[in-house]
């Protein structure tokens, strides 16, 4: 299995996900009805349109965490030189 590199932004997103984020009361309750929904949407759907609602989720997924990602390295940069607006 290859060891996939990430810069310290990366891993730390990750533990800011897989610790604070996950235990979220919030974040639990809009995960719990997000998968809901999913599942209650693929059953009804055709097959020919399950394999678009996957795919339409990961890129969703993809989406979410880069622009998680952006605005934690915004943070960062912010946090060192608060720009004037």
């Amino acid at each position: 299995m290859e060891c996939i590199k990430m810069n310290p932004i990366e891993k730390r997103f990750i533990e800011v996900e897989e610790t604070i984020v996950a235990n979220n009361p919030e974040c639990q309750v809009v995960e719990a009805r997000t998968t809901s929904k999913y599942y209650k949407l693929h059953a009804v759907l055709p097959v020919k349109f399950k394999s678009m609602l996957r795919e339409f989720e990961d890129l969703m997924s993809k989406k979410a965490y880069l622009e998680a990602r952006i605005m934690y390295e915004q943070g960062l940069n912010d946090g060192m030189e608060v720009p004037v607006i």
